[in-house]
């Protein structure tokens, strides 16, 4: 039997680019997995959902307050987080919701699952070190596994208005947040998705193997 890994990504935006960003990444992810597996997607605290339904994305709102909730978490193979960057952190909102999973970090229950980080933020020079260790740090606790965007075969055009970071895929949306975000920032965040998608399905297989 094929494995059949499932994905939740997990998704804060104000403006709306960071959720666009998250979109093209969980249809990449979506497309890599074919009918192998499945992605869902949690928007967080005022993140229209009408985008991800729209593209035939089930949007979930697990009530993590309920050992039914996190054991529904604990049920996926894989994690997309995606946040603007705020104050050099993550946002309040994801913050929010990793404090509620911090049962399941005494259970491992998510060790070992591999997880993917997607920024936004208005400038390059904004804070998006600390923004991506802080969120790091929130994935360590747990025992994650951290799944890195790849510079190789990563063009030009990919790169443009993408802050290069070995720990993250920041996408750089300018400071008034009226342009447009750049193709290669749309494929830059899609390959995320792919990249994540891939690990999820080995490492799940590879479980499933195990005796």
């Amino acid at each position: 039997m094929s494995p059949a890994p499932r994905i939740l990504v997990i998704c804060h935006s104000r403006q709306g680019k960071t959720a666009t960003l998250v979109l093209n990444a969980a249809k990449a992810a979506a497309a890599a997995l074919d009918s192998t597996g499945s992605v869902d997607v949690l928007c967080l605290e005022g993140t229209p959902a009408e985008g991800f339904r729209a593209a035939g994305l089930n949007v979930v709102s697990p009530k993590l307050d309920t050992d039914a909730g996190l054991r529904a978490l604990a049920e996926y193979d894989g994690f997309l987080l995606a946040s603007p960057v705020s104050v050099g952190g993550h946002s309040a909102a994801l913050q929010a919701f990793l404090e509620q999973t911090t049962p399941l970090i005494a259970s491992g229950a998510l060790a070992s699952k591999p997880a993917s980080v997607l920024f936004s933020a208005a400038t390059p020079s904004g804070g998006i070190e600390t923004a991506i260790r802080s969120l790091h740090a929130a994935l360590a606790h747990h025992g994650m596994l951290l799944v890195t965007p790849c510079f190789r075969g990563m063009d030009d055009d990919m790169q443009a208005g993408v802050s290069a970071s070995a720990a993250a895929f920041v996408a750089v949306t300018g400071i008034d947040g009226n342009a447009p975000l750049s193709e290669g920032s749309l494929r830059g965040a899609a390959r995320v998705g792919t990249t994540l998608a891939a690990t999820a399905r080995r490492l799940a297989a590879g479980a499933r193997a195990s005796p």
